[in-house]
């Protein structure tokens, strides 16, 4: 028979939105419990050791049920499953929250955004740090007509290194914010985290959360109670849980921000850079493009998926552009973490723009040669969309059970979510404590 544990506030996931909770809560006295399917892995800034073990390790890539997930139209999304979640993959691009977005519901998370920015230090990277590949691109998209400019980011120049292009791979340097700095940091403060925990589903009393049903790797059960529960596991764990705890509406819509690179080849060497440091927002196209120098091992992938091996022989000389779009909320994701997106002739359509965009640049900043990626996908969420699954304080039909992550976006995203996130967390944060998260 499972055993209890009694604690005031369970976060399950270690992600930005969880991480911004845990912390502010922390801060406020709370006794927190987080619980985080993954191991805790720190910033390593290698191909195999990082990448690898961030997606939940050989076994649990190929799973397919972890950090890497295959839909039903075989398309692949990624996420991070360990201790900081998507962060220690992400870019470290900080993209304002859209105040659109959340206006039907009385609010539009300026303030909490500009707060998150101040307590990390985000900012456009100097030009040092930005590869020479993409200043050329900037200039050639500039001189088009295009509002290409540097980006915000979650990284501190002064630890940053020039010339390295290896984030994705969590920065070994310090200089690239993870939402692990801030759960380390909370757990010296008294927090409990505890790993390779996985959440089944939230225990419910009447129309109140009670705490949470918890797995350990062993396979040994527990429960954990609590009088408030926030579910921040992402777009893809979140809906899962909810729906094995009754909340069926969970998991009936999905985006996932559909990407391709655009790769430019060039006479002359590449020298790479941050990536992601500059770029250009299309809004009401629903297109993003961005520079984005991907390491070597990541690039001679896509190549070989591409049928392009010139890939390997001339990384040097390429110079990838990302397009990335927002996409039409058609997926969907069950219990069982069973997802469809099939792509629509709308989505389909804004990739094909923004690679003919992309493509123009590129030949106008010197491209002899370009090719593209196969789609991919990084962000998905949406699927416990605000009004339909959670209120404007990110309260389900249960009492005391919160969601703070990408799922709740209420509609198509199109940008990097970390910051949206964290100025979720920010204003989750004060609302239990104003509330009473005891």
């Amino acid at each position: 028979m499972a055993h209890t544990v009694q604690t005031d506030v369970v976060v399950v996931g270690s992600g930005p939105g969880g991480a911004g909770v845990v912390r502010d809560l922390t801060r406020a006295g709370k006794k927190v419990h987080v619980l985080e399917m993954g191991r805790d892995v720190p910033p390593l800034g290698t191909a195999f050791g990082g990448a690898m073990s961030y997606t939940g390790g050989l076994l649990g890539t190929l799973s397919m049920r972890q950090g890497v997930l295959l839909t039903g139209e075989m398309l692949t999304i990624m996420r991070g499953v360990t201790t900081g979640g998507s962060s220690m993959v992400y870019l470290g691009t900080a993209h304002d929250p859209d105040p659109e977005m959340w206006a039907p519901f009385g609010f539009d998370l300026k303030t909490e955004a500009e707060q998150r920015k101040q307590e990390i230090g985000v900012a456009p990277l100097p030009d040092e740090l930005i590869g020479s590949g993409a200043h050329a691109v900037g200039k050639a998209a500039v001189d088009l007509g295009y509002d290409w400019t540097k980006l915000n980011k979650f990284v501190d120049p002064k630890k940053c290194v020039e010339d390295c292009n290896v984030c994705i791979y969590g920065c070994h340097h310090g200089a690239k914010w993870h939402a692990r700095d801030w759960i380390m940091t909370a757990v010296s403060a008294g927090a409990t985290l505890l790993n390779e925990h996985k959440c089944e589903r939230v225990l419910t009393e009447g129309d109140r959360a009670i705490g949470v049903r918890v797995t350990e790797r062993g396979g040994r059960s527990f429960d954990l109670h609590a009088p408030k529960i926030v579910l921040a596991a992402g777009g893809i764990g979140s809906p899962a849980i909810l729906r094995n705890t009754g909340v069926t509406e969970a998991g009936r819509s999905l985006f996932f921000d559909p990407f391709v690179m655009t790769t430019g080849v060039f006479d002359a060497v590449q020298r790479p850079g941050a990536m992601m440091a500059t770029g250009m927002h299309l809004k009401e196209e629903g297109i993003l493009i961005t520079d984005l120098q991907y390491p070597f091992l990541v690039m001679a992938l896509q190549g070989v998926m591409a049928v392009k091996p010139s890939a390997i022989w001339r990384y040097r000389q390429s110079l990838p552009l990302m397009i990335k779009i927002r996409d039409e909320m058609t997926g969907t994701i069950d219990e069982s973490l069973r997802v469809t997106k099939p792509l629509t002739r709308n989505d389909r359509d804004k990739l094909a723009e923004g690679k003919r965009i992309a493509t123009k640049i590129l030949e106008a900043a010197g491209a002899k040669e370009v090719w593209h990626s196969r789609i991919g996908a990084a962000h998905p969420g949406g699927t416990c969309a605000m009004g339909t699954v959670v209120d404007e304080n990110l309260e389900t039909r249960f009492k005391g059970l919160h969601v703070c992550d990408a799922s709740v976006v209420p509609v198509p995203f199109g940008i990097p979510p970390t910051l949206t996130c964290l100025a979720l967390s920010k204003r989750l944060a004060r609302h239990l404590v104003g509330n009473g998260a005891s």
